[in-house]
């Protein structure tokens, strides 16, 4: 992992540095690829029906995504360089994922569990709330999402590939 980071921050600084880009970062799904991966979670205070497992999409970001997209955030922060493997777990969600899982809850600060298809738990901490946009089809509902640091591990989440400028 650390080797494959640093090819991918050299990789990004190169981008960085290219005439006309203001601004680069990563994302597992990409734009509009119709990619999608999807795990179970377990949302702290979140009761579910019965016998219906929450899920939600996941998507392995590098810092200033949602800067470097034009996205806004509606509360909290942007995934950041210093969200590395020896830093807590964090997350950002979007609007849809906070109104069906938090209701009227400030989401910030609290936990959202990511489960893999082998059953193991990562505990994410929610530092982010993004404004609802289309990534994955430019037509339909904006499904809810995590997105989580491309550093950070997340057994069953891939790591990002598809730079994305700006």
């Amino acid at each position: 992992p650390a080797r494959r980071d640093a090819m991918r921050q050299a990789l990004l600084e190169r981008i960085r540095q290219a005439p006309g880009v203001r601004s680069a970062t990563f994302s597992q799904l990409g734009l509009f690829s119709a990619s999608f991966s999807t795990r179970n979670i377990q949302v702290e205070g979140y009761t579910p029906q019965a016998g219906r497992d929450p899920e939600t999409n996941v998507d392995a970001i590098g810092s200033d995504y949602f800067a470097t997209l034009g996205m806004r955030l509606i509360q909290g922060r942007d995934i950041q360089d210093s969200d590395t493997l020896a830093a807590p777990k964090v997350c950002v969600v979007n609007e849809s994922f906070a109104n069906r899982y938090f209701a009227r809850r400030n989401p910030i600060g609290l936990r959202v569990m990511v489960i893999d298809s082998a059953e193991q738990r990562t505990p994410l901490l929610v530092v982010g709330v993004a404004r609802d946009a289309r990534t994955r089809s430019p037509r339909g509902a904006v499904e809810p999402r995590i997105f989580v640091s491309s550093q950070q591990e997340v057994p069953g989440v891939a790591s990002p590939i598809v730079p994305a400028c700006a």
